[in-house]
């Protein structure tokens, strides 16, 4: 009992940590598309993706992707504080990515995890859907990743993975390009 109250109470504790400014969000012109796996085609097909940058209650910023999951909303969020540690995951899954198609290898492999916002963690994998087809999915699961499998899983193919890197290395350098539309809109 007292580890479930220990839990809320964390839970609770962290949400309040980084809260979203109300009207914070920007929409981001990039090309970034998750995919998702469709049984009728059999095929990880692109799905409607869209990406903002958003500011927390003293904690700096954060990528909000969205993504229609067939019917479902998702959102992915990475924080700023996130990015050194994400980026030498999505080099590593490049680097796998160009060996596992050179050598037409198939793999399933955890690259890693690294502390997301609150108490969330993101969990990244590499994945072969076959030898020409490789992903790297990250999830967003709370505390530890325990039965991650059930979270929602983020498909990126190679150039998804590319203007993911893109994004993350904007967001930590502070040189994404954002139109404050409230100012433009009055």
């Amino acid at each position: 009992m007292k580890k479930i109250i220990l839990l809320m109470v964390m839970v609770a504790l962290s949400g309040c940590m980084g809260s979203v400014k109300s009207g914070s969000e920007t929409r981001l012109d990039t090309p970034l598309v998750i995919r998702d796996f469709n049984d009728v085609s059999d095929d990880y097909a692109a799905r409607p993706t869209f990406v903002s940058v958003v500011e927390r209650h003293q904690s700096g910023k954060m990528l909000s992707i969205k993504v229609d999951l067939f019917g479902a909303d998702s959102h992915l969020y990475i924080p700023e504080e996130a990015v050194p540690s994400l980026l030498p995951m999505v080099d590593k899954y490049l680097e796998w990515e160009a060996m596992a198609s050179e050598r037409g290898d198939q793999l399933d492999k955890e690259i890693g995890s690294v502390s997301g916002w609150g108490a969330f963690k993101l969990k990244l994998h590499f994945f072969s859907g076959n030898v020409d087809r490789h992903y790297l999915v990250i999830r967003q699961c709370a505390f530890t990743c325990m039965g991650a499998e059930s979270e929602d899983a983020f498909y990126f193919d190679r150039k998804g993975a590319e203007d993911l890197r893109r994004l993350l290395v904007q967001l930590g350098d502070g040189s994404l390009q954002t139109l404050n539309t409230d100012e433009v809109y009055q």
